[in-house]
């Protein structure tokens, strides 16, 4: 009798002990929870009264996780070992789902062996795990759906880790480059492009666009570089991460358009030269042919009909420059009474006295002065044609 109320002393004291613990403490025996503090109660909504006889244990733990409590408490019971922590989903006698971490020690409770439970409710711990780990498989899927090789070095280029779609685009095996700088290993103008790459990431944060070419295998490839930092690059863990974009199709087609480029032009400027070889053709055929008939025909002429032959010297060549395109015709296409003219208008006359010095009409040599204006390529200009023939 004396054992026995000592038993229940000692059981007093250990049940107001641990209501003074803020973790919430659960005694188990025989699959019952015969004891509760009051955080458990708060925690699991427990009321005093629904402890009673005991309480199931397996009304506090989700179904998904009943196999695994039951062979862990057999296991303690039988005094086996058991990992100390156990991660599990617990549920409230409210129907409320926790995610808890559960601690157990063996002791004797009542005169019987039983086993003193400390849970602790890591709801925001879960929370944020299964945050990170969607995070870490969204930028795993879309690591996986880029084409680009990733490097993360220090700031000096030491390669740390890599990350290859296509290991066929490395310059050298991984063995050859994880720990060894990245200039050390590339070509020396391949180089340069990475060492400048990495100066403006020290100075902007990020850089952008650089490229160079790798001859691998004996085909060349060009790369694009883009680099950021991570972290403080002023301190030992500072890193940089630096995408490699394998742009060598677009580079081909650039390089193949550069190339048409070069070859349409080749062949406009053989077009333009052919053009003005043709004009020149023509504009000799008209100088040997028809200009010396008109000359013939001038020479022949009275003197009463040599206007309208210097008109239809005009004409036939006003004609001719249509027929050749923009033929340009110097002073030496001029007709001679043009010519006459011009000498002139160099000299300061006005029409008024050109009309009486050659026994024209003022307007005869008005027409002629627009004439030579349209063949000297004045027409519209702001230069007059005594201007323009003082400067020649």
């Amino acid at each position: 009798m004396l054992a026995q109320k000592n038993q229940e002393i000692a059981d007093r004291d250990l049940a107001r002990l641990l209501d003074q613990i803020p973790d919430s403490l659960a005694i188990f025996q025989d699959r019952k929870i015969i004891f509760v503090n009051q955080t458990f109660k708060e925690i699991f909504e427990v009321r005093d009264e629904e402890i009673g006889d005991g309480v199931d244990v397996l009304r506090v733990i989700h179904e998904d996780d009943h196999a695994a409590v039951l062979r862990r408490y057999q296991d303690r019971m039988a005094g086996r070992e058991v990992p100390q922590i156990m991660r599990m989903k617990c549920i409230t006698l409210r129907g409320k789902v926790l995610h808890c971490e559960t601690s157990g020690k063996l002791i004797e409770y009542g005169g019987k062996p039983s086993v003193l439970i400390v849970v602790r409710v890591v709801q925001d711990r879960v929370e944020a795990e299964e945050k990170l780990r969607t995070a870490h498989e969204q930028l795993k899927a879309t690591l996986e759906a880029l084409p680009d090789i990733l490097f993360e070095m220090d700031r000096d280029a030491r390669i740390y880790s890599f990350r290859a779609p296509d290991p066929e685009l490395l310059f050298v095996t991984p063995d050859e480059f994880l720990g060894k700088l990245m200039t050390d290993i590339l070509p020396p103008d391949a180089a340069q492009v990475v060492a400048d790459g990495l100066e403006e990431v020290k100075k902007k944060g990020v850089c952008t666009g650089k490229t160079y070419s790798l001859v691998i295998k004996g085909e060349r490839q060009w790369f694009e570089i883009s680099a950021a930092a991570k972290g403080d690059l002023s301190t030992k863990m500072g890193r940089v991460v630096c995408l490699v974009r394998n742009i060598s199709d677009r580079k081909k087609s650039e390089l193949a358009l550069t190339e048409k480029n070069i070859a349409l032009n080749q062949i406009l400027e053989h077009m333009e030269k052919t053009k003005a070889d043709y004009r020149q053709e023509i504009w000799n055929d008209f100088s040997g042919t028809i200009l010396p008939l008109v000359r013939k025909l001038r020479s022949k002429a009275s003197p009463d009909c040599l206007d309208e032959v210097d008109i239809l010297e005009e004409s036939i060549k006003m004609i001719m420059k249509s027929a050749s395109g923009e033929l340009t015709l110097s002073l030496e296409s001029l007709t001679s009474r043009e010519s006459q003219i011009c000498e002139m208008i160099r000299n300061g006359m006005s029409t008024k006295e050109i009309s009486d010095e050659l026994n024209l009409s003022e307007y005869t040599v008005s027409k002629h002065r627009e004439h030579i204006r349209d063949k000297l390529g004045l027409r519209g200009k702001a230069m007059s044609l005594s201007t323009y023939l003082r400067l020649r």
